[in-house]
């Protein structure tokens, strides 16, 4: 149905995309894709991604926790890592009860996935019921040891003048300087962390 809607409105699916451009076919904005040059097109008023959403409608049960209202850069990032995002807010919730801060551990995680690709991402995280959270110290005390050492490697790394120069593009590189020395898993956790030492580091020293 969307493929012939998109079609009949005068362009191509292609890699499932609009165009090879948009990943979606209903979405607001995109007004490129609603305006037609096309008497045609334009008197049927057929456009090729549509402000009408189309629903699905799933029961709630007592078991479901949370929802998501996620954008598609983020399900793509998630699709690409094979991670659900209730693994990740499980992970999360070892080490802090906010959900703010699992909601940017989520999007630092899509982010680490796609360092070259731009895409916007945005995170909504509801929590259905009242949660009984309970954090495992343990692993509050390794998170911030772990900051810690990421924090010393990065001023290291800093230091070199091929880093300085970039300004603050050098947090991806550095991110993946990183990798190489803590390994992707937990890092993934904290994009925004090392892109906050490194916008500090240029400050302090403008």
């Amino acid at each position: 149905i969307e493929k012939r809607r998109i079609k009949a409105a005068g362009h191509l699916v292609f890699k499932n995309r609009v165009a090879y451009k948009l990943a979606v076919s209903r979405a607001f904005g995109n007004v490129c894709f609603k305006i037609e040059d096309d008497e045609v097109i334009k008197k049927a008023k057929i456009m090729a991604v549509d402000r009408i959403p189309d629903v699905t409608e799933i029961g709630r049960s007592t078991n479901h926790r949370f929802l998501a209202i996620v954008s598609d850069g983020v399900t793509d990032a998630l699709k690409c890592a094979k991670v659900t995002i209730d693994k990740i807010i499980d992970e999360q919730l070892r080490i802090t009860s906010e959900l703010e801060k699992v909601s940017i551990a989520i999007l630092n995680f899509c982010q680490s996935q796609s360092l070259d690709i731009c895409d916007n991402m945005t995170l909504i995280l509801i929590a259905l019921k009242k949660l009984d959270i309970e954090v495992d110290e343990a692993s509050v005390e390794a998170d911030k040891k772990f900051e810690e050492e990421i924090k010393t490697e990065t001023f290291k790394l800093l230091e070199q003048k091929n880093f300085e120069e970039l300004g603050l593009d050098a947090s991806v590189p550095i991110y993946n300087a990183l990798v190489d020395r803590f390994g992707s898993t937990k890092l993934a956790y904290k994009t925004d962390f090392i892109y906050d030492i490194v916008k500090k580091h240029l400050e302090a020293n403008l």
